[in-house]
């Protein structure tokens, strides 16, 4: 069997080149995802499955998966970081986890200066087919520095089984955590002989997602969520025509909207703000549209055995808005006429923050086998290229006069001194990415031994251009708005050693790579009246290189995995970092202006990270069965020895279920511990609030289904989450402090209490 990747395009929805392994425990627990040396499709990124973990449209139901931090329970060393929105893999998250949906990149965005930051939660999990995760730097994983997510969208034939000319899908789901109703349909269909169409529509309604704080009412003491109403639709269209035995063309288009309207309590009864008087809405748009062309070779074992291209254009925008009256200042009335004038801004306050990237792209690849027995070989050629244009605004309404320069401050900073708006912040950007990659897998001994090297070249280019809404910002350097380009060569190199039909031992060594987007390189936020948060031009990329060791063991009854893994960074990019005497905004603070400071971003020198992660599962009996998941990551800046906070501390789950052909039940334990490896354990010289150490926790799930024999298709399932209503902290949610302190109580920052999730579905 191949155990380099043997990826297929993302336009072969899912054909898979066959190899000679088997999913371990494929006939046991169908619901469980083992790591295995099968084949994964990982759309258009060379990449090695011997490191992938794939979770199929059985399991993501089964498990009632409705979003990131569902899949993170299935998955050791996968997370979601809603501090920010992004998820977190072995450690690392933003931009530097690779997102693909059907081969086209999912972008997280960031404006760095306003909190707008998100994308992906554009993603309905009831839409999928199944989810791929690599793990790892390689040569396969462009753009990412420590592995990539696939995400896999249903297909015609993926409801179209045994012949059928129609298939259907409908899933209602009820979900305590936030108190949401949600409905998926799917329809499939021949449409004559050689043509298949699939529709799909979803849509969900629900309130803010819920946490164990107990304390409610206005104002910063308030540790219970704001107060949410929602409401998310997505349509998606597929359609694919067959062109002859092994040629298929395909079209799709796909829409997402999300709208979530917010009562902002918790800055409500202040100061700046009485009761009922700052409301908030987020939005989040995300549009898809693709062309493409797959050929699948008839034959096993082709010289080319398979080739694709794909062409697609895709926006994502994210909003944050805010309605709002403010009260005037108190210290408008401390000297009769406010001649310092610190009663702005008062009356109407609206802000409208939005970030937004669109663009088209391609992604080709080809692949084919030669050889025999004794020695055969597998290759595979792929390329990617984006051509994307990033733009940032804030739109506001307040009535903040001009205030003359150097006009004094006797009482402390002015609001309206740090209110910039109807600007942009970072310049629009053009920005284009290519990817090549090449493997060649070696296979000796009728697939005992496998040997993979691979290569790939990244090429960058940033573009800033000047005008637009960047002409009203207060700063506009234009001379920090200059091109950068950039490329590298990374190879990797991957040995198997498939000791039986159930024991293998996996080696690798690989590098990674990402360039720095748009606002690392040219933000520009704040004003000489107060202080100032920038990118810096002359960013480096981030460089990674690491091994890892895998053991695994695919027996019909006990069966897993073990991993240990280490990567190091070399130019690891760090924000809000002070600027030095080196830099020309050091030298404009001494002569007055910024009197705040001035941060930018930074390369890091040297970060390492390492860990290791496990699965595992026994089929007790036929009905009978277990299952564990275990990961422990560290991270370090080895400069400066501080922790890094984006690490989770050791965590696992334990399942035992039960299952028979009409019903099944199961219970999982999930264990953290405490985090005590933090970045700012003490308070002391810029420190001014110490990390919170999150407790270690347990707590405890119960699901169970029922798909009565009478009702063919049909299915119940019935799911209680923190069964004994634990309250506890995902270390990845709560805020680092450092110079700033946690700006809301630390209860604000806990996990749901017990909740239930209920749902129905049916499946013609």
């Amino acid at each position: 069997m191949l155990a380099s990747l043997i990826c297929s395009t993302g336009v072969a929805f899912g054909q898979a080149v066959s190899g000679t392994g088997s999913a371990a425990g494929a006939q046991g627990d169908a619901n469980y995802a083992v790591p295995r040396l099968a084949t994964v499709q990982a759309q258009n990124e060379l990449a090695s499955a011997s490191w992938a973990t794939t979770t199929s449209a059985a399991e993501i139901r089964d498990k009632q998966v409705q979003n990131w931090s569902d899949l993170g329970r299935l998955i050791p060393g996968l997370d979601f970081n809603r501090a920010n929105r992004s998820v977190n893999m072995r450690g690392l998250d933003g931009n530097r986890v690779r997102i693909l949906e059907d081969g086209i990149p999912l972008p997280w965005l960031n404006d760095g200066s306003r909190g707008v930051k998100g994308g992906l939660e554009s993603v309905n999990f009831n839409t999928l087919s199944a989810v791929d995760v690599v793990r790892g730097a390689g040569a396969g994983n462009a753009s990412s520095l420590t592995g990539t997510v696939m995400l896999r969208g249903l297909r015609p034939d993926d409801l179209l089984s045994d012949g059928k000319d129609i298939g259907f899908f409908f899933k209602g789901t009820h979900d305590g955590a936030d108190d949401s109703i949600g409905g998926d349909m799917a329809l499939a269909a021949r449409l004559g002989a050689s043509t298949k169409m699939l529709l799909q529509y979803g849509i969900r309604t629900g309130h803010e997602a819920k946490n164990s704080g107990d304390i409610g009412g206005y104002g910063a003491t308030r540790t219970k969520m704001n107060p949410a109403d929602y409401t998310s639709k997505n349509v998606g269209l597929k359609l694919e025509h067959e062109l002859a035995p092994g040629h298929t063309l395909g079209l799709g288009a796909s829409t997402f909207r999300l709208d979530r309207d917010i009562d902002q309590m918790h800055d409500q009864n202040t100061s700046a703000y009485a009761i009922g008087d700052n409301d908030a809405n987020e939005r989040l748009e995300r549009d898809r549209l693709w062309a493409e062309y797959n050929y699948k070779s008839t034959q096993n074992y082709s010289a080319l055995d398979q080739a694709g291209i794909q062409l697609y254009w895709s926006r994502t925008k994210v909003e944050n808005n805010q309605h709002a009256f403010r009260k005037t200042d108190g210290r408008a009335f401390a000297i009769p006429g406010d001649p310092f004038m610190y009663g702005y801004p008062s009356g109407r306050y609206e802000r409208n923050n939005s970030i937004e990237q669109k663009g088209w792209g391609a992604n080709l690849s080809a692949g084919g086998y030669w050889g025999d027995a004794a020695l055969r070989g597998h290759w595979m050629l792929a390329g990617t290229f984006a051509d994307d244009t990033y733009e940032q605004y804030s739109a506001g309404v307040d009535n903040c006069p001009v205030v003359p320069p150097r006009l004094p401050a006797i009482m402390g900073p002015r609001t309206c001194d740090f209110l910039h708006s109807n600007q942009g912040d970072t310049p629009e950007v053009k920005s284009r990415d290519l990817s090549l990659s090449a493997s060649h897998a070696f296979i000796l001994s009728d697939g005992q031994f496998e040997l993979t090297p691979a290569l790939r070249y990244d090429s960058w280019s940033r573009k800033p251009k000047t005008g637009g809404g960047f002409t009203s910002n207060q700063n506009g350097y234009e001379s920090e708005l200059r091109n950068r380009s950039g490329n590298q060569v990374s190879p990797s190199l991957e040995f198997v050693w498939n000791a039986s039909d159930i024991y293998s031992v996996t080696a690798r060594y690989g590098y990674g790579y990402r360039a720095p987007t748009a606002p690392e390189l040219f933000l520009q936020y704040g004003s000489p009246a107060n202080y100032m948060r920038k990118g810096d031009p002359d960013l480096e990329p981030e460089r990674s290189r690491g091994w890892e060791l895998g053991f695994q063991a695919k027996g019909q009854t006990v069966g897993g995995s073990l991993n240990i893994f280490e990567t190091r960074y070399k130019n690891f990019i760090d924000e809000d970092v002070p600027v030095g005497p080196d830099s020309p905004f050091y030298a404009m603070m001494q002569q007055g202006l910024y009197p705040s400071g001035v941060t930018t971003y930074a390369n890091r020198a040297r970060v390492r990270i390492y860990g290791a992660e496990a699965m595992g599962y026994w089929h007790i009996n036929d009905n009978l069965y277990t299952r564990a998941t275990a990961a422990w990551t560290v991270g370090k800046d080895l400069e400066t020895g501080q922790h890094l906070n984006s690490v989770a501390p050791l965590k696992g789950t334990l399942a035992l279920g039960y299952r028979t052909a009409q019903w099944g039940a199961e219970t999982v334990w999930t264990l953290a511990n405490k985090r005590d490896k933090v970045q700012y354990p003490e308070v002391g010289g810029d420190v001014k609030v110490a990390d919170f150490k999150a407790p270690g926790y347990g707590t405890l799930d119960v699901h169970g289904w029922w798909s009565p024999a009478a009702l063919k298709g049909v299915k119940f399932q019935l799911s209680v989450f923190n069964l004994f209503d634990k309250k506890y902290w995902n270390a990845l949610n709560v805020p680092t402090a450092g110079a700033a302190a946690t700006p809301r109580p630390v209860d604000y920052y806990t996990e749901a209490g017990r909740y239930v999730r209920l749902s129905v579905s049916y499946q013609y």
